[in-house]
């Protein structure tokens, strides 16, 4: 096509280059337009059947049939968000999940954690107490007591809260609040199985006191109760 062949030569090697490189970058091209265009084509279908499913609900009375709108909705809405989620579809979905909750008298209850990071896989709480900026937690595995603090972001531990089995107190078996004023300003006492009380005290050390119960059977103790200054 050149007058002259000898002006200008491109080598095989490089040709056979060029032809793999334009394929490549044709098929790439069109997978990248297929995979931002034909997935919000796929949504909008789907997306389009929900919400005229959704109309349809909107203008039932029976109540059979207004189930089997709301359902036919959600169906279509996991087929829609399988390529795209949006905020539609999340309006939606939550329209059609309280319409589905309304029929059958359901209400959904908010479960969030307590605590910020948990409290391990070997702890076993039997007992728990929940003042308005503390909350206690009986440990039954290793016999201690918890306190956890309320913050903005939830529950978080006090890791220098001290309520533990030591020489003179065995492990924990139960815990009360103590009355508000109290000789050790306690904010919690726990009772080991013996009967021996100890007062717990944010930033300090336990005070232990040694009531005289007789022991109800060889088990011990197995649970207390605080009423004024009554034990």
């Amino acid at each position: 096509m050149l007058p002259d062949e000898s002006l200008f030569s491109i080598p095989a090697s490089t040709m056979a280059f060029m032809a793999v490189a334009v394929a490549v970058i044709i098929a790439t091209t069109g997978g990248a337009v297929y995979f931002q265009r034909g997935r919000q084509v796929q949504y909008q279908a789907y997306f389009g059947q929900a919400l005229q499913a959704a109309q349809m609900a909107e203008s039932r009375t029976d109540p059979n049939e207004l189930r089997t709108d709301w359902e036919t909705a959600l169906d279509f809405l996991a087929e829609a968000e399988i390529y795209q989620e949006t905020t539609e579809s999340k309006d939606l979905r939550q329209r059609a999940q309280n319409a589905l909750d309304e029929i059958d008298r359901i209400h959904r209850l908010d479960f969030q954690p307590v605590l910020t990071g948990g409290l391990g896989s070997g702890v076993q709480v039997n007992r728990m107490i929940v003042t308005d900026t503390d909350m206690y937690l009986l440990n039954s595995a290793a016999g201690n007591v918890f306190r956890a603090i309320r913050t903005g972001r939830g529950y978080e531990i006090d890791s220098l809260f001290e309520c533990s089995p030591n020489a003179q107190v065995g492990p924990l078996i139960d815990i009360d609040l103590p009355p508000v004023t109290n000789p050790f300003e306690a904010t919690i006492y726990a009772m080991d199985a013996r009967g021996n009380l100890l007062s717990c005290i944010p930033g300090e050390k336990p005070v232990v006191q040694f009531p005289n119960i007789p022991q109800p059977s060889e088990q011990g103790m197995r649970a207390f109760s605080i009423a004024g200054n009554t034990l």
